[in-house]
């Protein structure tokens, strides 16, 4: 194949694998989809996970002879996994597991783990400093960096200029293992060929998916049996009806103003990115990959509509919700500052949260569980749960390294130990101080983590539409139809440009 024809085949995988990662499980609009959301993914084969480990540390031996393993964490974000270079008294649970990870890879392999920080917020939305970084070092040769942990956009325009390798052909990676995600696997694997994934590598993957926490002592004092709460979600009668439903009737005015503000208790906590988790929750994409590999606009049907319909009208309602995210200056805190002040403070029953601040939350008087967010309805078979793209990273390796087989090697013995030594630390503080711990709190998290999903047209900004959407929210405005009609054939042209590079790449590789 001719280097144009590769450069082009190169770049439509992408197009297509970019695409495909938001419709892992393609919810169609109606609110349906198959599978349970909590169903285990693809087989991960015979071995167990101690068994592959064993494998990989027998297959290491004394090749490496303590040769550096270099990680390049960054993008919006730089979580980097392997900080922790030595126990101590200060480390909580967590970080004593990263260490023991780090120390058991680098005693068993033979290596030494070397990692480089870099944090481009607001830059890594593809194209970024961070793309331009390891485009540098395959340039030179591929010896800055054995592995990278970026920004999921960065990662994709990475892949868009050839400069990730892929995973089907890097040794000793089995991507059917339990600890990679099978969701991601299934949603990147374009034609066989999946250039970065997530997994058991990192726990920062979990940390910036959406869930609603509720106070348990508020709703006791309103006479809401937190296991009830639970039950909605067992037998799939948690919608975005119910939770109206819970959220009505419990405003307070604490501070004896008269007016619905900063300091009263609310039914619900929120913030604009409730608006896209809520058109995702009823099985919405704006774009969607079809079996054809096309990819069309899917952002308008009836099921949406009616499922922010239903939402907003308590959502906009003063004496029901909070925005922290629109309140005024005279608050005297940032809207971080008041979203925590708010939940901690006994302000609010429900909170539409992301698993990352459920630390924050730990040192509150008052316990509280944790609940993925609603269905559409009694009859979508399943729950949907947005994930933060902009601050989502990914494992990649770039197209050139020193060593592919060695990167390989720590890759997927660094994925495995995470599943078995870091993965229970991490339920485990998660479910510590004021977060009960009982069956139902993990429980729930096992329903969050395995019902994410990705979204191709927030993916990819079509129509700017999550900005669009996120401006309707914070303006208390219910025009998402007419965001639709006003930006439709702008979209339409971005995804017909999208599909005509795809079939024109792909009938030139053939």
């Amino acid at each position: 194949m001719s280097l144009k024809k590769t450069t082009a085949w190169i770049t439509a995988v992408l197009l297509l694998a970019a695409a495909a990662a938001s419709c892992a499980k393609r919810g169609e609009g109606d609110g349906t989809s198959v599978g349970s959301s909590a169903e285990s993914a693809a087989p991960v084969g015979e071995l167990t996970a101690e068994d592959a480990y064993r494998a990989l540390k027998e297959e290491a031996g004394d090749r490496f002879d303590g040769e550096d393993v270099t990680i390049l964490y960054g993008g919006n974000v730089a979580n980097n996994d392997f900080f922790i270079e030595e126990d101590s008294e200060e480390n909580d649970n967590l970080d004593s597991a990263q260490y023991r990870r780090r120390q058991r890879l680098e005693e068993d392999l033979g290596i030494k783990i070397e990692t480089v920080e870099r944090i481009y917020w607001a830059e890594c939305f593809g194209g970024g400093p961070f793309h331009q970084d390891v485009q540098a070092s395959v340039a030179a040769g591929g010896t800055d960096y054995d592995l990278i942990y970026g920004c999921i956009y960065e990662c994709a325009s990475l892949t868009m200029a050839g400069q990730l390798s892929s995973l089907s052909s890097v040794p000793h990676v089995n991507l059917n293992g339990s600890w990679y995600d099978q969701d991601a696997v299934e949603s990147l694997s374009i034609r066989g060929e999946v250039f970065y994934i997530n997994g058991d590598f990192s726990i920062y993957d979990d940390e910036y998916t959406h869930c609603i926490l509720f106070n348990k002592n508020l709703a006791a004092d309103q006479r809401l049996d937190p296991a009830r709460l639970y039950q909605h979600v067992r037998e799939g009668t948690w919608t975005v009806d119910q939770l109206g439903i819970y959220v009505r009737n419990m405003y307070h005015d604490a501070n004896g103003n008269t007016i619905p503000d900063f300091g009263d208790r609310f039914g619900l906590l929120t913030w604009n990115d409730s608006a896209v988790a809520m058109v995702t929750a009823c099985g919405t994409r704006i774009a969607t990959v079809n079996d054809d590999g096309t990819v069309e606009l899917t952002m308008m049907n009836e099921t949406v509509i009616d499922m922010l319909n239903r939402y907003l009208a308590y959502a906009y309602d003063s004496s029901v919700a909070i925005n922290y995210q629109t309140l005024p200056s005279s608050a005297g805190m940032t809207g971080d500052q008041a979203r925590d002040a708010i939940f901690t403070s006994d302000q609010a029953v429900f909170a539409q949260s992301m698993i990352t601040y459920v630390r924050n939350y730990r040192g509150m008087l008052s316990e509280f569980g944790i609940l993925p967010y609603p269905k559409y309805n009694e009859q979508q078979s399943r729950y949907y749960t947005y994930s933060t793209l902009s601050v989502q990273n990914a494992s990649a390796v770039p197209l050139v390294v020193e060593d592919l087989s060695k990167t390989g090697v720590f890759l997927e013995a660094a994925s495995i130990l995470g599943q078995t030594t870091v993965k229970p630390e991490y339920y485990e503080v998660m479910l510590q101080g004021k977060v009960t711990r009982d069956d139902e709190s993990k429980e729930m998290l096992d329903i969050i983590f395995a019902s994410k999903v990705y979204d191709v047209g927030m993916f990819y900004n079509v129509g700017s539409m999550y900005g669009n959407i996120l401006t309707m929210f914070a303006a208390k405005q219910n025009s998402y139809n007419i965001l639709y009609a006003a930006n439709r054939m702008k979209m339409e042209s971005e995804l017909e440009a999208i599909n005509d590079s795809i079939l024109a790449f792909i009938t030139e590789a053939q």
